[in-house]
């Protein structure tokens, strides 16, 4: 008697075991709707010393038509401000967005969006930087990717700052560029 009432208390355990481990994953990623993003910022640059640019935000086209008003989110840069890109090499990053939560969707490019407060020192003089046009303080790189649920991913923009900046006599010209590089990292 007392080893039918272990077999039936064994075979329960293992009925809700299996049943536990064989819903949990597989649950959790039919409902999920979500994916975290991360977005780091590093530079190079070997002509200049002091190049420190005003960084407003960073986005996502999440809309085909670039032109849209809803096709591009704001993921709300946790570090704006104006930083010496010049520092940002040799594996330093600036954290712009950490493990922020957003709805799965299809992510067509990401932007760095600059502000007005751009200078560069270049013998020990400080110039100001000049964007003659909106679409100058702004760098946009195609990513053309689906973010899926229950992943983490990891953008890593680069800007050239060499590459970024034309001198025009005493005048100095942003033309921001940039490669952007996209980690994926498995969450559950």
């Amino acid at each position: 008697m007392k080893t039918l009432q272990l077999s039936k208390s064994l075979l329960i355990l293992i009925l809700i075991g299996t049943f536990m481990t064989s819903c949990s994953n597989e649950a959790v990623n039919e409902t999920s709707t979500h994916t975290s993003i991360s977005v780091k910022l590093s530079s190079s640059s070997e002509l200049y010393s002091g190049v420190y640019l005003d960084v407003k935000d960073v986005q996502i086209q999440i809309d085909e038509n670039a032109l849209s008003s809803k096709s591009w989110m704001s993921l709300g840069a946790l570090n704006s401000g104006v930083f010496d890109f010049s520092d940002m090499h040799n594996g330093a990053e600036l954290i712009l967005v950490e493990d922020l939560v957003i709805p799965v969707s299809h992510v067509y490019s990401v932007k760095l969006v600059l502000g007005d407060d751009n200078a560069m020192v270049m013998n020990n003089i400080l110039y100001a930087i000049d964007t003659p046009e909106a679409s100058n303080k702004e760098s946009v790189n195609t990513v053309d990717r689906s973010l899926q649920a229950n992943k983490s991913y990891e953008f890593t923009l680069d800007f050239e700052v060499d590459k970024s900046i034309q001198m025009n006599g005493m005048d100095v010209i942003l033309t921001p560029k940039m490669n952007t590089e996209m980690r994926l990292y498995e969450l559950f």
